[in-house]
């Protein structure tokens, strides 16, 4: 015999969703079988699917295809700043409205320099990258000698 199960008001149903998926975080379907044994309203396995196919915590976690690139050397230079490398840190907890770090190393003597950003959209990283590397240093591949 079932056992009864609560109508959930459509205030408390997200309180109960994510009440139920505590820490581990199961899928869609898994999820909606959990809540839809133990409590009742329209459309809960829906409500569920949509809720947990939009979990940031899940998407970061449940990843099937990773992608890897091929290891490469790099030619040697004798310059310095005639090749940087550049890359975008984050979304890291924010610090005031920064979210983002672009950082930039130069091949030859590996001095390293970060800026924060607000957002990582390629004016914002070219702006940063002008102001903080290529108005001090240079434009990268330039002759210095």
């Amino acid at each position: 015999m079932p056992r009864p199960r609560p109508f959930v008001p459509a205030s408390e149903r997200r309180r109960v969703f994510d009440a139920l998926r505590g820490l581990s975080h199961p899928g869609s379907r898994a999820t909606a079988r959990l809540i839809s044994t133990r409590f009742a309203w329209s459309r809960v396995q829906s409500d569920c699917c949509t809720w947990a196919r939009a979990c940031l915590r899940c998407q970061r976690a449940k990843i099937t295809r990773h992608d890897s690139s091929l290891l490469q050397s790099f030619a040697a230079t004798s310059l310095r700043f005639r090749y940087i490398h550049i890359d975008i840190i984050g979304p890291l907890p924010p610090a005031k409205s920064y979210r983002y770090c672009l950082t930039a190393t130069d091949r030859l003597s590996r001095w390293v320099e970060a800026w924060p950003l607000e957002s990582i959209t390629a004016e914002d990283v070219t702006q940063a990258l002008f102001a903080g590397w290529i108005s001090r240093f240079g434009s990268p591949g330039k002759n210095y000698n």
